[in-house]
């Protein structure tokens, strides 16, 4: 049996972002398991093995890989790689119904190149709101809690940016999901 990961989203945010850096394959490996929200693997430095419903794949700087509601995942490193550095974004899976109800319908394949730099772009740019602290701004307390270990940034706050940058992930539904 797999484990169920049970996302506990950021505040009101409908996400969690997750900020890897790993050096000399030290960390755990993150074992099989499974959950409700969709995941985008956002690999900026070097690359891991992903395993996903049974299958081996190498996910690589620079191109995202969408890990849907419910797919059994789990992802190891590559011995003699020296240092991965990346993100996982998780998307609450209620917050994607809200936005297109028809999401159970769907099953997002990995993207091809045009629109992995949109993607890969409207990432980057959710990440840098948070990392520069625009937070402070909008009046809001202890926006980024970073753990101490490998695994891990917080994200506290809300703003219109993830309102308006998370239904862009939906909009591009068309062009790559099987039905």
């Amino acid at each position: 049996m797999y484990k169920y990961e049970k996302v506990e989203h950021d505040n009101e945010l409908p996400t969690k972002l997750h900020d890897f850096y790993i050096e000399d394959n030290i960390g755990e490996p993150i074992e099989k398991h499974w959950h409700r929200s969709i995941e985008i693997l956002i690999p900026l430095y070097g690359s891991f093995i992903l395993w996903i419903n049974g299958n081996k794949v190498k996910i690589t700087a620079g191109n995202i890989y969408i890990i849907n509601s419910q797919d059994i995942h789990a992802i190891q490193a590559i011995e003699g790689e020296r240092i991965y550095k990346g993100y996982a974004l998780q998307i609450k899976y209620d917050y994607l119904r809200e936005s297109y109800h028809d999401i159970d319908k769907i099953y997002f394949q990995q993207p091809n190149q045009q629109i992995n730099k949109l993607l890969m772009a409207k990432i980057i740019d959710i990440i840098n709101f948070y990392d520069l602290g625009i937070f402070f701004r909008f009046g809001y307390h202890n926006p980024i809690s970073r753990d101490h270990g490998n695994t891990g940034i917080s994200i506290k706050g809300s703003h219109s940016l993830f309102h308006t940058a998370i239904p862009t992930f939906s909009q591009f539904h068309s062009d790559h999901i099987l039905r």
